[in-house]
């Protein structure tokens, strides 16, 4: 029997969701994401995963895509990778007014990964290069200033939970709510 049910925002084709299905099997998954070739793998890997339920299409910025992804919950977590550095800054206002309305309880999680400045700070050359190249392709996008995230965070009744320094010049965010 299931007892957690865990949302993934922008599963990509699948990779973390799928190594998260395989490691907790007492957890159902619903992964998310807005390209077709994702969400046809993402279904491939739902036919393959009894914890892993069919994707739901969700674009952040379409509010009837959020309402869709609601109708699966409420969720005890909401996992992120790898996205907040490639949408606005008004995407990640939106993602966590979003996860405030999806959480079930106050005991609901929001996960955050990928590459962030430190206060303010790059904190490899690698990472001034990787912002570089994202911000030529969108200047709305490039690296988040990991502690703005962690304020903008509080302000929506959720607080730091840990900080991690992860592999490959990553980190992840643990938030939950207050």
């Amino acid at each position: 029997m299931c007892s957690h049910l865990v949302l993934e925002v922008a599963s990509g084709f699948g990779e973390a969701i799928s190594y998260f299905a395989n490691s907790h099997p007492d957890t159902v998954f619903v992964p998310t994401d807005v390209q077709k070739p994702c969400l046809d793998r993402l279904q491939d890997l739902s036919e393959t995963h009894d914890n892993l339920l069919p994707p739901v299409e969700l674009n952040i910025f379409r509010a009837s895509q959020w309402r869709k992804v609601a109708e699966q919950g409420p969720f005890d977590g909401i996992l992120v990778f790898n996205l907040i550095h490639l949408i606005p800054w008004s995407g990640t206002s939106e993602l966590l007014d979003r996860a405030c309305d999806l959480l079930a309880a106050q005991q609901g999680f929001l996960a955050i990964h990928g590459a962030f400045l430190r206060e303010g700070m790059f904190m490899s050359e690698s990472d001034r290069e990787f912002d570089a190249d994202i911000r030529s392709r969108d200047p709305e996008w490039g690296l988040r200033d990991l502690e703005q995230v962690v304020r903008m965070a509080g302000d929506r009744g959720f607080r730091k939970e840990e900080i991690r320094e992860m592999r490959a010049g990553n980190w992840m965010l643990i938030l939950r709510r207050q």
